[in-house]
């Protein structure tokens, strides 16, 4: 059952744009952050990393609309953590 509804959302979220999933609002990442060129870039690195490892398309849904974006949001959340922790560290 879980994974039906994983494929649910991996193809409703194929259909929309790089920066207009719930996953991509979470990680902090708009649409306009794929015309810096450097976040393409890096966007575009790491996608074919992925597709190496998991032998999947580069441009899989897996990688473009989930796995990117969660790694994003995680990396997010680390920048927020460690931020809180410093700043709570001079009290």
């Amino acid at each position: 059952r879980g994974r039906r509804d994983l494929r649910f959302v991996l193809r409703a979220s194929s259909t929309a744009k790089l920066g207009e999933t719930t996953l991509f609002n979470k990680a902090g990442v708009s649409a306009s952050y794929f015309e810096d060129p450097e976040n393409a870039s890096k966007w575009n690195s790491l996608a074919h990393v992925l597709s190496e490892k998991l032998d999947i398309e580069v441009d899989s849904p897996r990688i473009q609309h989930y796995y990117l974006p969660v790694y994003l949001w995680i990396k997010k959340k680390l920048e927020d953590h460690k931020a809180g922790a410093s700043s709570g560290s001079g009290s």
